[in-house]
């Protein structure tokens, strides 16, 4: 039992004590009182303020010491989910979420140093953890959904298989990290460091990508359907049998300009869709994503969808 325990305890006998010795005072007070002086009245009076001071007293004691147990209590449950052991993270976590203490702007994960955490197989659905630094973490097969990680860093971290629909990772540090067979369908990756990552068959459909870094990160089998990647750095980025089918690729860099040097170029085959549902051709080269990225392409292609949001957005400009 830690001290603040201790204290609360001892502070809350005490206040029941006295609670009685006034209910004993209002009922037989005058009656005591004339025992022991002339004026009874007075002395229940003197008294029973008294009593009221002290249950005062004791009843601020005790909300501190539970206060101060409550933050000690916290400061372990963040401890134990930083934990390398899979168990002691998941059983913190839960108590977590049981308290409702992952959630919203006092959520005790934002912000938290849980690096090299395994957090693996655990429900983090919803959690606030923006800024947290979950570097060379484990999260294989984690549940995400929904939760908040802007800004976070996990660099290097292990997300083999995790969910992640509707994500906020905007502006996160996922350089090297790895995310074969995630699910990211509807991620707000917008400006999110995925250089080097391994996102190989991930579902990304419906994500935002736009000024992503992803250079040099393997998209190898993975699903980019309707995803937003406007001003996406592909630089060196591996697209073989990627299905990019409704992907808006305006302005992305791709790296087939002359003056780059063949580091810079991505990797396609005939597996690769193009956005317009077409398949790659090796034999045309790179220069077929142009009409992708170049608005200014005589053959420019955007999705259906990229139409209609324009539009409306000059309808909305325009009530």
């Amino acid at each position: 039992m830690g001290r603040g325990t201790a204290l609360g305890l001892l502070a809350r006998g005490l206040l029941v004590l006295f609670a009685l010795i006034g209910v004993g005072f209002f009922l037989f007070g005058e009656q005591f009182g004339v025992l022991v002086s002339a004026d009874g009245t007075g002395y229940w009076t003197n008294l029973f303020t008294e009593l009221i001071g002290i249950g005062v007293t004791i009843a601020v004691v005790d909300w501190f010491a539970r206060q101060r147990e409550t933050e000690r209590r916290k400061k372990d449950l963040v401890r134990r989910a930083g934990s390398r052991s899979n168990d002691f993270a998941k059983d913190a976590v839960e108590e977590m979420g049981a308290e409702g203490w992952l959630f919203g702007k006092d959520s005790l994960l934002r912000g938290a140093r849980l690096h090299d955490a395994d957090l693996s197989e655990t429900d983090l659905r919803w959690a606030n953890m923006e800024e947290a630094n979950l570097y060379s973490a484990c999260l294989n097969k984690t549940l995400l959904e929904g939760a908040c990680l802007d800004r976070a860093d996990l660099y290097g971290a292990c997300l083999k298989e995790a969910q992640l629909d509707e994500t906020g990772l905007k502006e996160a540090r996922l350089l090297c990290a790895y995310l074969k067979g995630a699910s990211l369908s509807g991620a707000d990756l917008r400006e999110t460091n995925l250089a080097g990552a391994n996102l190989e068959e991930a579902y990304l459909v419906g994500a935002y990508m736009e000024k992503a870094d992803l250079r040099r990160s393997s998209l190898q089998k993975a699903i980019l359907q309707d995803t937003s990647m406007k001003g996406t750095n592909l630089w060196s980025t591996d697209l073989r049998g990627c299905d990019l089918y409704g992907a808006n690729l305006l302005d992305a860099k791709i790296g087939v300009y002359k003056s780059r040097s063949d580091e810079y170029l991505i990797t396609a085959n005939a597996e690769t869709v193009l956005p317009d549902g077409t398949a790659y051709d090796p034999d045309l080269g790179l220069a077929q994503f142009e009409r992708f990225t170049n608005p200014n392409h005589p053959d420019f292609w955007e999705p259906e969808w990229v139409k209609q949001e324009r539009e409306a957005g000059s309808d909305e400009s325009g009530v």
